[in-house]
């Protein structure tokens, strides 16, 4: 795990060509169509972890299409437990941006999956 400053720095290079990447191969690996997908679920969900953690990053993070249905799916892809810990970090760390609360309380089906967990 880099520094903050080192994670600010990739995610400003390269975050907005390889956050869409990441979501397609997260759905693709929870359609149940990719072997060892248990692994890359974990991986691709510590990477969205390890840019939550930087304030900086949680606006243009949760603007990404696609990220938000990705945390629904928490409550409903067969997960291993610790992937499902992991999503719900990042959920967390997104929330403590103050100007997140308002479009995650709002994405349809979010709140729900938090409770369905």
């Amino acid at each position: 795990r880099g520094s903050n400053d080192a994670v600010h720095k990739s995610f400003s290079e390269v975050g907005s060509a390889v956050v869409p990447l990441l979501l397609r191969l997260l759905e693709r690996c929870e359609s149940g169509s990719m072997r060892n997908a248990d692994v890359s679920i974990m991986n691709i969900t510590k990477v969205l972890l390890y840019f939550s953690r930087v304030q900086k990053i949680r606006l243009p993070l949760v603007r990404h299409q696609g990220l938000l249905t990705a945390l629904v799916r928490v409550a409903t892809s067969i997960l291993n437990v610790d992937s499902r810990v992991v999503r719900m970090r990042v959920m967390a760390n997104l929330a403590n941006a103050e100007v997140n609360r308002v479009t995650m309380c709002e994405h349809a089906g979010l709140i729900e999956s938090l409770v369905k967990v």
